[in-house]
């Protein structure tokens, strides 16, 4: 295993030289992170706090209005998710969750300080009790309180092998515990005794809540409880009140007035207005698992955060507003970008067979730095789209649509019957092509239109006419193009030179499939194959008379960007890495994984590949999997001359954050000089663990011109937890750091 480790540090340590010299990346969606939001709570009417999945803190100082990052999340912990934060009287900030920690901040969320108390595992629930003690609750019945702001701390929990999910304090004296798969249990001598209130074995048991002093609320999976007598009795009144099929959190805003929100059924929201003899949907959100909490705040605002990451609000006005609106993160759901007019992008989210996402199409008008959900698009899915100008073509699943306005408005082209198109292509603003999945029912696998789509026929002569399956189209000029298709076990090329007035067979790569192609021009373009048994990306120069093989790894996807600019990669890969050319396709050179500003998601970004990418101005935006979209920032546009670099700079790490880690943290280091470079990892008596790993280094150090230091995730593996020295040295420097594993 600890072979593993290395070979996975060896990866990134080299990759990341070659992406430093090229690109600075970020996230643009999701935005400004993507981790569940379990808890958000107000200090005051202005400054308010949310915690949630991997670690993540973000803190607002406009009422909710925008969130911040204050403590970035840790890739691949999901049992460091923070299930709750809450703000003392005094203005502390705790908050606790997996792992059983417990983190206090008394500087307003700049830093955080772990506490010390008796041994959980997890812990789900915070409260800042109305006499000022501080009380959390969590697994195998535990309940911990402290009285001195979290110094010290006492178990008053109940002897169960359950977990405490909730707990309501009612008074200095009186407290409610929801147990999961047990039932609700009650004490009135502050946690000193316990009796069960109600007994709910075998049940998902959710929430606890008082309206008034004598009438209160206690749900669970498709069963509510009520009492009128301050907690004493408790009727079930399921077949009576309809609070959805899991209420999962309670905001009351008086006894008559609150909310309830739902999980894993959807985002619904939930009012009542008649102290909960009645409940209305308010609010819903199908792209989401749920609302994982609801919580009021001083300005009069009633706030919910999603398990997507989204924070949402209704405000006095009862208007809901969106925050951070981010969508769908399952790992498997796939990003498929498209270039719209303009600044515009257009994102598809394609949900993962068997998930519980949705389709769903997102827009943005500044190249992907904001995202919203247009309400004009007459289809639901994307599966190729097209600009020239204002006029636009887009083939879903359904009906093909055109524009002529800029996206503004959509109108249905008149296709032969039984059409089935795939892609398309255009020329021009005039000229429309459409591949078709094949040529049974139209008569040709390739229509064309020649007045902006609003009459349609098949595409000239001479492609063949049976068994045809269409992969791919593109017209480099308005007169010459391609068309890539598969009959039987062959793949076979097509081409015109006459705006697809005929059409004659070109060469191809011997391939038995390939995923797509590209061209820079006329005569110079790719195809890439993804095939297990005969991978590889191929290049012509002469217009598809020869081709030569430039790389025989995995591709789905080649996108050309201008004459020089060309890259490839495998949607279907477990890395986010990509092939770049900068020289019209002689050379490529391996991009790594996008390391982004700020982690994102259960695991390190780009684990699972890239599915998209559209050329921009200075670089790219890529789309991957679990509906996240990164931004290429080009630094640099060749490789730097050894001239360029300060052989005068020693090496140096910068910087290791977080430290001390969890198991995974980003190391900043520069260098100057050309030479090897010497990567290992010491435990404290001096003996290596991780290394020596020589890697070659050829090329110059960022610190000449970007001012940007290296960067790479080192991953503790299986190591063992304690303190361990990172050295990375040179054939004349060297540089230590220590880093805190625990």
């Amino acid at each position: 295993m600890k072979t593993k480790a290395l070979a996975i540090i060896a990866t990134i340590f080299i990759a990341t030289f070659l992406q430093a010299q090229q690109y600075e990346y970020s996230w643009l969606h999701p935005s400004p992170q993507g981790n569940a939001i379990w808890s958000i709570a107000f200090a005051d009417e202005t400054t308010g706090y949310a915690v949630g999945g991997n670690g993540v803190i973000m803190k607002s100082t406009d009422s909710g209005d925008t969130w911040t990052i204050v403590r970035d999340a840790i890739p691949t912990m999901e049992d460091l998710d923070l299930y709750d934060v809450v703000v003392s009287a005094e203005g502390d900030i705790y908050s606790a969750g997996g792992e059983g920690k417990i983190l206090k901040s008394t500087n307003y969320g700049l830093s955080w300080n772990e506490l010390s108390h008796p041994e959980i595992a997890s812990i789900y629930d915070l409260s800042a009790n109305p006499n000022g003690d501080i009380s959390c609750c969590g697994t195998n019945g535990k309940v911990l309180m402290s009285s001195d702001d979290g110094a010290s701390w006492s178990n008053i929990g109940i002897p169960s092998a359950n977990i405490v999910k909730r707990m309501y304090w009612k008074s200095d004296n009186e407290c409610y515990l929801v147990v999961d798969l047990e039932g609700f249990y009650r004490s009135t001598d502050a946690g000193q005794n316990w009796s069960l209130a109600i007994d709910s074995p075998f049940f998902s048991n959710l929430d606890i809540f008082f309206v008034n002093e004598t009438k209160g609320f206690a749900t669970r999976d498709y069963a509510t409880f009520t009492t009128e007598d301050g907690g004493e009795t408790w009727e079930d009144v399921s077949f009576e009140l309809d609070f959805g099929n899991h209420p999962f959190a309670t905001a009351v805003l008086s006894e008559d007035h609150f909310f309830c929100s739902s999980y894993s059924e959807g985002g619904f929201l939930y009012e009542t207005l008649d102290g909960g003899n009645s409940m209305e949907v308010v609010f819903e959100h199908f792209h989401i698992l749920g609302f994982t909490n609801i919580t009021t705040s001083p300005s009069g605002r009633v706030f919910f955060g999603s398990t997507e990451g989204g924070i949402f609000y209704r405000d006095i006005n009862g208007d809901f507003v969106s925050t951070i609106t981010n969508y769908s993160d399952e790992d498997g759901n796939e990003v498929n970008l498209f270039k719209g007019p303009g600044n515009t992008l257009f994102a598809y989210v394609e949900p993962y067979v068997g998930t519980s996402s949705f389709d769903l199409i997102m827009q943005s008008g500044d190249l992907g730095e904001n995202w919203d959900l247009p309400t004009n698009l007459p289809f639901e899915t994307i599966n190729d789209m097209g600009f020239d100008g204002e006029t636009g073509i887009v083939v879903p699943i359904g009906p093909t649509m055109i524009t002529h306005d800029g996206a503004e408005t959509w109108q249905q082209a008149s296709l032969p019957n039984n059409a089935s198109p795939i892609k398309s292509s255009m020329p021009s603003s005039e000229k429309y092509f459409l591949l078709c999945s094949s040529n049974t029912t139209v008569g040709n696998i390739v229509l064309s239109s020649t007045d902006s789509g609003n009459n349609w026929q098949a595409s000239g002569e001479g492609i063949i006419n049976i068994e045809l399956e269409g992969i791919d189209i593109s017209f480099p000029t308005a007169e010459t193009g391609y068309v890539l298709g598969k009959t039987g076990s062959n793949i076979i090329l097509y081409k015109t030179e006459n705006s697809g007035e005929s059409w004659e067979m070109a060469s191809v790569p011997s391939l038995s499939s390939a995923m797509a192609m590209d061209w820079i021009d006329a005569e110079t373009g790719f195809i890439c194959s993804a095939y297990y048994y005969a991978p590889g990306l191929f290049k012509t120069t002469n217009g598809g008379q020869t081709w030569e093989m430039i790389s025989n790894e995995r591709f789905s996807k080649v996108v050309a960007n201008n004459e020089d600019n060309v890259i490839a990669f495998n949607r279907n890969g477990n890395s986010a890495a990509f092939y770049e050319s900068l020289d019209g396709g002689e050379t490529f050179n391996w991009a790594a994984s996008p390391i982004c500003d700020g982690y994102l998601g259960p695991d390190p970004p780009g684990d699972n590949g890239l599915c998209s990418a559209v050329p921009i101005e200075g670089g790219w935006v890529f789309g991957g999997h679990g509906s996240k979209i990164i931004k290429a920032s080009k630094t640099i546009t060749s490789v730097r001359d050894n001239n360029q670099i300060d052989n005068n700079k020693p090496v140096g790490i910068l910087s290791i954050s977080p430290n001390p880690t969890t198991g995974i943290s980003m190391i900043e280091f520069e260098i100057g000089e050309v030479s090897t470079v010497c990567f290992t990892v010491y435990n404290i008596s001096g003996i290596p663990v991780q290394g020596p790993q020589n890697i070659e280094f050829v090329i110059g150090g960022p610190s000449t011109s970007s001012g940007l230091p290296y960067k790479f995730l080192w991953d503790a593996g299986n190591l063992p937890k304690g303190i361990y020295f990172i050295n990375i040295k040179t054939k004349s420097n060297s540089s230590t750091k220590k880093i805190i594993y625990q």
